[in-house]
């Protein structure tokens, strides 16, 4: 059985230690069996390495410095951190968001409450599993509760079978793009903002299964599908990310839910039509032969020709959850405060080497060129560590102060002896 992942962050400013103790950590942790990813902040990833260049060496404003370190954490996270702690493994992070408090909140003197809103924004631990699994958050919560109620809400959009173009595949796309053009040839997602809806998104989708009478009418209905419809799954990748949008469609008094792909890579948003189901299938657990051949007969795709089984189970759970009360979900006038605390993601514990800034300056003379952090004066440094004891006040049972003006040897049995009490207590 896979050993449970654990993510344990080392805070401080630099001179304190925390590198080579990560690394006694590490090898540690893997001398007992362990998988051990070490990693840092800014950083881990190639996006995020390139944001931490432009924090460490290039002039900003404080609020910039915030914006591109809570960016850079989410792409850390959910392409790094998440995955790997669902694989059973050990994170050791070089600083987390316990650091933009520290740098950004009391060095910068950035307004704390703001701090807590962009990392409600980055951290929703929701949304970052949903990335993870490939699926809508946990039948539970917030999101998934909105996501139900869209689908089992009413129709974005009526339509009529005797509308859809008769022709070939010349015909539709010349009909689609032209409703794609007479509104405006794009869609504008709450979400992931401007989707581009074009005479190769039609084809694009044509090619992929062709399209029968519900299909092809269903064009019309595309651009109510991503911006009033539920994102019911995304999928992270390394060049390409893809979201689907779906939501309830009446064509010619059938309800139907259509499901449109949505791919964004480094320069746009390109849309698929990537399903037309009748929404009596998605409900039920099975599809009979009889029932497929009627699906079929009324316009709608049944079941079984969805290409993809993980949307139509997705699809199937979120039909069948029961409304939630009104007070369980925030209302979007309320979004800084619909992510609780617990959902953030954080570290399960988090060693804070606390050391004096005189100290710490003693340690890196001459060592290396500082960088625009490590160039702040005295006064600046005192702010950041009152900071980090603020950030330990509110959350003493996951930050554990390492005094770490004591010797290497005193420092190391202060931070294996935090860590085997955690895991004990894990066990």
């Amino acid at each position: 059985m896979t050993a449970p992942g654990l993510f344990i962050s080392f805070e401080g400013i630099d001179g304190a230690g925390k590198s080579t103790h990560i690394e006694a950590l590490a090898d540690a942790l893997r001398a007992r069996g362990r998988a051990v990813l070490c990693t840092r902040e800014p950083g881990g990833t190639p996006l995020a390495e390139q944001l931490r260049e432009l924090v460490l060496r290039q002039p900003m404003q404080a609020l910039t410095e915030a914006l591109l370190m809570f960016a850079a954490r989410r792409e850390h996270v959910a392409r790094v951190i998440t995955p790997a702690l669902a694989a059973g493994q050990v994170v050791l992070c070089d600083r987390f968001a316990d650091a933009t408090f520290a740098y950004q909140g009391g060095g910068r003197g950035l307004d704390w409450r703001m701090l807590q809103t962009l990392e409600r924004m980055a951290l929703d631990g929701h949304g970052l599993m949903a990335d993870l699994a490939q699926k809508p958050d946990a039948h539970e919560g917030c999101d998934a509760a909105k996501c139900a109620a869209i689908l089992q809400g009413d129709p974005v959009a009526s339509l009529r079978l005797e509308d859809a173009p008769k022709g070939g595949f010349a015909d539709v796309v010349k009909w689609a793009s032209g409703v794609f053009a007479r509104q405006g040839g794009k869609a504008v997602s709450p979400t992931l903002g401007e989707v581009l809806l074009d005479a190769r998104a039609v084809k694009n989708s044509l090619g992929h299964g062709g399209a029968n009478g519900a299909k092809k009418i269903a064009f019309a209905a595309v651009r109510n599908v991503i911006e009033r419809g539920a994102m019911v799954q995304r999928r992270l990748g390394a060049d390409e990310d893809s979201f689907y949008f779906a939501a309830p469609v009446d064509i010619s008094g059938q309800d139907n839910i259509v499901t449109v792909l949505v791919h964004r890579d480094v320069n746009t948003h390109r849309m698929y039509l990537h399903s037309v189901i009748l929404k009596k299938f998605l409900l039920g657990k099975a599809v009979s032969s009889a029932d497929a051949q009627a699906s079929k007969r009324s316009g709608g795709d049944s079941p079984r020709r969805t290409s993809q089984e993980g949307i139509r189970s997705v699809l199937h759970d979120l039909l069948n959850v029961k409304p939630a009360a009104p007070q369980d979900c925030p209302q979007d006038s309320d979004a800084t405060q619909a992510v609780a605390p617990a959902s953030l993601v954080q570290p399960h514990l988090t060693l804070w080497f606390d050391l004096p800034p005189q100290t710490a300056a003693a340690r890196l003379t001459g060592v290396r060129l500082p960088d625009r952090f490590e160039a702040q004066p005295a006064a600046f440094f005192e702010a950041v560590r009152a900071a980090y004891a603020r950030r330990m006040r509110d959350a003493p049972a996951r930050i554990v102060r390492i005094d770490a003006s004591q010797t290497r040897e005193a420092v190391w049995d202060a931070v294996w002896s935090a860590v085997q009490k955690h895991m004990e207590q894990c066990a």
